[in-house]
């Protein structure tokens, strides 16, 4: 059987590095297809330095996975959504025959004026999770360096992209 995935994977790589060279931001795309999901980002380049430490522990990588997947398909529309680690990114659902058959999701940054809020996820996010007071604190530093955006910015980058 064929599978439905709609575009090469060599393909989407190119795309999704052309959008985040443009936005300066990691994008990502989750496809549906054959009961499957498959996931393509950017290279890593955009990437926060926070997201990067977080991946490379396999169990904090499955955490942002399993994420990633839950929210490219929710069903929202073009939204602005916290990450299980409370960073925000950007989720725009790719709609064939009324039914979200991929999403890009773009952004891994803090937003301006949503620290405090950012940071109580982020906390229970790591008793959740029962991490190690060492890999807190070095994540918690991270999470702190994490570049900085608006709302509006994610609005305006949507725009570049789609």
């Amino acid at each position: 059987m064929k599978s439905e995935f709609v575009i090469d994977t060599k393909i989407q790589r190119v795309i999704l590095e052309l959008f985040s060279e443009k936005i300066k931001i990691p994008v990502g795309i989750y496809e549906k297809a054959d009961n499957k999901v498959k996931g393509l980002f950017s290279s890593k380049k955009y990437f926060s330095d926070f997201c990067k430490v977080s991946i490379a522990a396999p169990i904090l990588k499955n955490y942002c996975e399993e994420d990633h997947i839950r929210r490219a398909f929710m069903g929202q529309m073009n939204c602005q959504q916290q990450c299980h680690f409370g960073l925000w990114n950007y989720c725009y659902p790719i709609v064939i025959n009324d039914a979200i058959k991929a999403s890009l999701l773009f952004g891994q940054r803090m937003v301006s004026g949503q620290e405090t809020a950012s940071k109580i996820i982020f906390e229970e996010a790591c008793k959740k999770y029962g991490l190690e007071n060492k890999k807190v604190k070095e994540l918690d530093y991270l999470f702190e360096q994490t570049p900085k955006v608006t709302h509006d910015f994610f609005d305006k980058a949507v725009h570049t992209i789609v």
